[in-house]
């Protein structure tokens, strides 16, 4: 079989969403999509480095944020014991149908992007302790479409992946804001961070924030920097970098690697993974898959130094999502496959030490689309769903999995698609 690259997902709806004479046919989902969950944060290890009746989240209680893209989101507590997995829907009003979540000591965080309806450009915290009541919402600027959320102490950083669509969000230099440091409690935003200098100078500057991740108390930030017209990678990744401490900025990694998607650190935090996902050609309206940007990217942290690149080819696919446990990375890899018409997805393993691609395992081999991932404890769960170029989307599920072997445990139907796992280890 022949597999190439998909033509959806939600990162690049989210693109799509920007320009006017394009019709969005909501085909996908996650980057696809999107979203994510979330890597090495709050709801990880990183390097310091139910249904009950009041609907109190439980010590094991997972969180899913699932959606159709038109309507209200829905907010799902998954559970697993011996009788399987239990889905029971929180009823939590005011969702968007566009969000990620995450999870840090009793609080859910949903970021609504600006690609969506009903609620956008915001941060919503709900005390999941407290019968999962809304403690706060709060704007992130109109228009400004934020795509991730580092939560540290009581403050929220926040990637903004249109920064110039609010006027008033500019830093100290007038220049646009790629991420803002909000106090979580009360939605003042407390700073704000341009790498509007370390851009392309094209004459048409987009830092396209993504992904953002933290090492004790330095950020590291996925800066696409795409062009805004075409939408395409013409110039090299960025990893921007944020002294939490002294709030400056302190410089960018310049990848090997285009449009950096997703960002995890190892264990240890001595190196960083970066997922550059190929882009989509407007032009050509396909993928831009036989190129040399697209792949997994390991970089030594005290050099800012690449020292591996694992390209699509290697991987048997487009990289979408990374996700780490210990010492172990998990990555969401997707592909076409032409003569079903199929969109497919793989999970695959390796050690944070990894080197080259024969060091790395598939445990969930190519199926169905898989657009979100977690581990808790000693399982994976998996969101996944059908999708097809002709029939579109069908048959959303959620599963759970051992951790070790990727073995199927249990699955439970969803009525919409589930992009975004959040909750305690």
């Amino acid at each position: 079989r022949r597999y190439a690259p998909r033509n959806d997902g939600f990162i690049y709806m989210n693109f799509i969403a920007r320009i006017c004479f394009i019709t969005i046919v909501l085909f996908t989902l996650s980057s696809c999509g999107e979203v994510s969950y979330s890597t090495a944060k709050q709801d990880d290890d990183s390097p310091s480095t139910s249904s009950s009746d009041d609907n109190s989240a439980s010590d094991s209680t997972v969180f899913l944020f699932a959606t159709d893209f038109s309507a209200s989101g829905q907010l799902y507590e998954l559970n697993y014991s011996d009788d399987g997995i239990s889905v029971g829907n929180t009823g939590l009003t005011h969702l968007g149908s566009s969000a990620i979540i995450h999870y840090l000591l009793n609080e859910l965080f949903i970021l609504h992007s600006g690609f969506g309806t009903v609620s956008t450009d915001n941060l919503q915290v709900v005390d999941a302790s407290n019968d999962l009541s809304i403690s706060g919402q709060f704007s992130t600027g109109n228009g400004t479409n934020p795509h991730d959320t580092y939560i540290m102490d009581d403050q929220a950083f926040i990637t903004l992946y249109n920064p110039s669509a609010d006027d008033e969000n500019i830093d100290e230099s007038g220049d646009p804001a790629n991420v803002i440091q909000m106090n979580k409690d009360t939605g003042t935003i407390t700073m704000r961070y341009s790498f509007d200098d370390y851009l392309n100078d094209d004459g048409d500057k987009n830092g396209n924030a993504e992904k953002i991740i933290a090492i004790d108390d330095i950020l590291y930030v996925c800066l696409q920097d795409l062009e805004s017209s075409s939408f395409s990678a013409t110039s090299s990744g960025l990893i921007g970098i944020i002294n939490s401490t002294e709030q400056e900025i302190n410089g960018v990694i310049e990848l090997q690697g285009r449009n950096p998607v997703d960002i995890v650190s190892s264990q240890d935090g001595s190196m960083l993974f970066v997922a550059n996902m190929t882009t989509f050609d407007f032009d050509s309206s396909s993928y831009e898959f036989d190129n040399a940007y697209g792949g997994l990217e390991i970089i030594d942290v005290d050099s800012g130094e690449s020292t591996a690149f694992i390209s699509d080819n290697d991987l048997g696919g487009y990289i979408e999502r990374l996700l780490r446990n210990e010492d172990k990375i998990y990555a969401i890899i997707s592909a076409y496959d032409e003569d079903d018409g199929e969109y497919l997805s793989k999970v695959i393993r390796f050690d944070d030490s990894i080197e080259d691609a024969g060091d790395i395992e598939t445990i969930i081999p190519f199926e169905v689309d898989i657009r979100a991932l977690f581990i808790q404890e000693n399982y994976l769960w998996l969101s996944s769903r059908s999708s097809n170029s002709d029939s579109g989307i069908s048959e959303p599920y959620v599963s759970i999995h051992d951790l070790e072997s990727g073995d199927e445990l249990d699955r439970n139907d969803l009525t919409v698609s589930g992009i975004s796992f959040a909750g305690d280890k």
